[in-house]
């Protein structure tokens, strides 16, 4: 007996989709779930990573010297790029190995 049934269905422009807290994500599928939240995460990470480049630099700007700040300056720089080459190229390897070599539907 479940009384308490959980909906998180919802209708926005006419489609049905599910509801999450930033709204109705139109999708009623896993494949349109990954379609809309890929870009959605890409553009986060690499936003962060931009970010961090930035903070890197102005740490490096203002170590004045300190070879303790420039080093850590350098290691959150290296930090950032390898973050962001980890982004895309994972991307890549699910284009490569899910399309390509084991050649899943709906990718």
């Amino acid at each position: 007996m479940n009384r308490y049934k959980l909906s998180n269905r919802c209708v926005t422009n006419g489609e049905q989709g599910i509801a999450t807290a930033i709204g109705c994500v139109a999708v009623t599928s896993p494949t349109e779930f990954l379609r809309f939240v890929l870009p959605w995460a890409i553009g986060v990470g690499a936003g962060v990573a931009f970010i961090l480049m930035i903070v890197a630099g102005y740490l490096m700007m203002t170590s004045g010297g300190d070879p303790y700040r420039a080093r850590a300056a350098k290691e959150l720089l290296g930090a950032a790029i390898a973050g962001l080459l980890m982004i895309v190229f994972s991307v890549y390897l699910l284009d490569v190995i899910g399309l390509r070599i084991l050649r899943l539907p709906g990718l």
